[in-house]
């Protein structure tokens, strides 16, 4: 039988979560509405409890944030009666007066999730949102869970769990798999989700044909089907099973759904060490169906990629508490102006040496810190203690104007940033002007507009404004005119073979007039050779960073250059008579 290969899947707008919002003080529901305008869910309000239960009726609301004291109706009131009708609804009391006995009440019997005192910290908003969320989805998770399993004949206590550590105690061979529906959402869109159910038990059944007897099924979670089987299996064997299997599911459902074709992602391992617990061999699994692909969308989980996926999970799980215990350290590279030859800038980076795992590349932990939001945490670090070094170094030398730090996507789409920009520049007594933040193309790409907004708002600050990476990514140059960009940054793989490449001097040279026409100033990084070195020189770009100057040096390292100014060019003045005086400035 063939590998299962996916066509192009059918795109289905989904509903996104919906909040209420209750407050009978229009200026505090537009604050609210403003605060959440960029989040990824509908914002419904309220003037009063009575609205509020009318939109609750004819809306599949997931959380309510609503004031106390209203008229008709109090907000404890109105959460109570939420409570009894709308039993799923998570709710938040914002409220400047309340009667506290009555909070309390509503906490202790699970009514409220939280109570937040106004005036609010708009951090404390959004994330008490985002928390509600995530506990509504896992609560309809678990509520899921039980009636779909129920339904495909599964025992109410079975579990992916229970069923490995059954094989474990035994020290029994088995595979174990997992069936991800990639699509689920737009099917259920479709279908409702009654019927998305429903099919979803008649595929336990189409998979169960296609494999041993005696294999288990449960569903982890909406979409996912976990698969164990004491069948003693070659690799070869269980991939044309479990391929032959996946794609009598998908026509399963092509003959049930004529507008939406099941996309499956699948990963599967055979456990004969028993070292793994089963919540990590869940986690390895989902881990590895991310890697998976329309031509490859079955995945053997073997040493190699166990190995791989064990130091990811070490890894992810290791960032927040080693921010904590000084495991992360800042360095700076020197930026060298080439007009004088100065050390005047320099850009943040970050470097981890780990307790266990020794040094780990920036490249590795920031895409890993990506996946799972760390990377907010590690961004504000970086922030925090970046501009704690503009502090101290535009102190120690006259000669430092100015340090840049990086910036994420994820960073700049939280909503207080800018405020939390100012207020730790105001907390470190920096200028703004001595802060440079870079952003690369593909930051701008996923939202131009929020971007383009959020940068004013930077630059309005007096901070400067760095495009980095500047030709790895595919964004148009019509940015250049309207994002207030003071820098750009020239990526390495524009700069590199410059000395060879005729084209290529010729797009850089006409990249960099074009930058100084608008007043943006250009940065080549990556710099290794004087060949290089000089063609950029004779191109009037502004500063170089690279190793043909230095490497990214720790904070002490970095001061001893500064004070020697080894690049910096000799210039002989002259005397009154217009002699050589024989002075060497620098």
């Amino acid at each position: 039988m063939g590998i299962y290969t996916a066509e192009p899947k059918v795109t289905v707008s989904l509903h996104k979560p919906k909040i209420l919002l209750v407050d009978d003080e229009p200026h505090i529901l537009q604050a609210l509405q403003r605060l959440l305008r960029k989040k990824d869910c509908e914002v419904l309000s309220a003037n009063t409890a009575l609205e509020a239960l009318d939109i609750l009726s004819k809306n599949d609301v997931q959380v309510m944030l609503t004031d106390h004291k209203m008229p008709q109706m109090t907000g404890a009131e109105l959460i109570e009666t939420v409570r009894r009708s709308y039993p799923n609804v998570i709710s938040i009391m914002l409220s400047g007066q309340a009667d506290f006995d009555q909070v309390i009440r509503l906490l202790n019997d699970k009514s409220a999730m939280r109570f937040i005192k106004k005036p609010w910290s708009n951090h404390e908003i959004v994330e008490t949102i985002e928390k509600a969320f995530n506990l509504y989805e896992t609560s309809s998770h678990s509520t899921w869970l039980k009636r779909i399993n129920r339904a495909a004949g599964f025992e109410d206590d079975q579990d992916f769990a229970s069923i490995v550590y059954r094989y474990k105690i035994r020290s029994k061979a088995h595979f174990v798999a997992a069936i991800k529906y990639v699509n689920i959402a737009a099917l259920s869109r479709i279908v409702g989700q009654q019927e998305c159910e429903k099919i979803q038990i008649k595929l336990v059944n189409v998979i169960a044909a296609a494999l041993p007897p005696g294999t288990e099924f449960v569903y982890h979670e909406p979409g996912l089907l976990l698969i164990t089987s004491p069948a003693c299996l070659e690799k070869d064997q269980l991939t044309l099973m479990l391929t032959g299997g996946m794609a009598a599911m998908i026509e399963k459902v092509a003959g049930l759904v004529n507008s939406c074709r099941l996309e499956l992602k699948a990963a599967f391992y055979v456990v004969d060490d028993f070292l793994l617990s089963p919540e990590l061999l869940v986690e390895q699994l989902k881990e590895t169906i991310q890697s998976a692909n329309a031509l490859r969308p079955l995945i053997y989980l073997d040493e190699a990629l166990k190995t791989k996926l064990s130091r990811e999970q070490q890894i992810k799980a290791s960032i927040s508490p080693e921010l904590d215990s000084g495991q992360f350290t800042l360095v700076l590279q020197p930026k060298v102006t080439l007009a004088t030859k100065l050390i005047e800038s320099a850009e943040v980076l970050l470097r981890w040496q780990h307790t266990t795992l020794g040094w780990i590349s920036p490249t590795e932990f920031i895409r890993l810190a990506e996946l799972d939001g760390q990377i907010n945490r590690v961004g504000s670090w970086v922030l925090e203690n970046g501009i704690q070094q503009i502090s101290r170094l535009t102190r120690f030398s006259p000669d430092i104007k100015s340090l840049s730090i990086n910036v994420s996507a994820r960073q700049l789409y939280q909503p207080d940033f800018v405020e939390d920009l100012q207020r730790l520049l105001k907390k470190h007594h920096v200028d703004a002007c001595a802060l440079e933040i870079e952003i690369t193309e593909s930051c701008i790409a996923e939202d131009p507009n929020y971007i383009q907004t959020v940068l004013w708002q930077v630059k309005m600050l007096g901070v400067h404004i760095s495009i980095d990476d500047f030709g790895a990514g595919g964004t148009a140059y019509s940015f250049l005119t309207t994002l207030p960009i003071d820098t750009l940054k020239l990526d390495k793989c524009l700069v590199e073979d410059l000395s060879f490449s005729k084209s290529k001097c010729k797009l850089v040279a006409s990249l960099i007039d074009i930058c100084h026409s608008l007043n943006i100033d250009v940065v080549a990084e990556g710099v290794e050779d004087q060949k290089t070195l000089d063609i950029l020189e004779s191109m009037a770009c502004n500063k170089v960073q690279g190793f043909i100057f230095s490497r990214a040096l720790q904070p002490k390292d970095f001061e001893k250059l500064i004070v020697m100014q080894p690049f910096a060019r000799k210039v002989k003045p002259q005397n009154e008579e217009g002699k050589d005086s024989g002075l060497l400035l620098c």
